[in-house]
């Protein structure tokens, strides 16, 4: 009998404990996406499911995936799979930190950006249990980097169509920038 009950007590702790964690990752400001060893999702937050643009069953595999739905490079290339967060996991086990990625998301015909870090996790007897990859969402930093360029661009070529010589240096005069008026100077 009391093997039993310790037993029960147990079981009863491990599940309370799975349940508390399960519950954290599902209010993590982060998307988090647990894949098996075969690359088949075996947890996904409502945060992942956010930011990609899918749902839980469409991540969990249950339903097709829009084919417009996709990952994409920083220069706007299509991510081909073998690049994807989870298989370079897979392919090297080794974790990957910071991977910028645009997702294509049909439903909402938009694009967000995110920064994907991935990591794998091992057994006891070192084989690959799971890989976990995290998003953050970056799209409105990415949005903010796009318009200083814009504006960085244009102040560039107000500047080179300036009549005059300008340039700019810093507090010990090393110059940090001139026009093409300066430089014809």
């Amino acid at each position: 009998g009391e093997d039993i009950t310790e037993r029960k007590r147990v079981e009863d702790a491990l599940q309370a404990s799975e349940q508390h964690l399960r519950l954290l990752v599902q209010h993590l400001h982060a998307g988090v996406v647990v894949h098996g060893p075969d690359t088949q999702i075996m947890l996904a937050n409502e945060q992942a499911s956010r930011l990609l643009g899918l749902s839980v069953d469409q991540m969990m595999g249950k339903t097709a995936i829009d084919p417009a739905w996709r990952f994409v490079r920083e220069d706007e290339t299509v991510l081909p799979l073998d690049e994807y967060p989870v298989r370079r996991v897979l392919d090297t086990l080794q974790p990957i930190r910071d991977l910028v990625i645009g997702v294509e998301r049909p439903a909402t015909q938009d694009r967000i950006w995110a920064l994907a870090s991935a990591f794998p996790e091992f057994d006891a007897h070192k084989r690959l249990r799971q890989v976990v990859v995290t998003f953050i969402d970056i799209t409105d930093l990415k949005r903010t980097e796009a318009k200083l360029q814009q504006r960085d661009q244009y102040q560039r070529a107000l500047l080179d169509n300036f009549p005059f010589a300008v340039w700019l240096k810093d507090t010990e005069s090393r110059f940090l920038s001139v026009n093409q008026g300066f430089v014809q100077l």
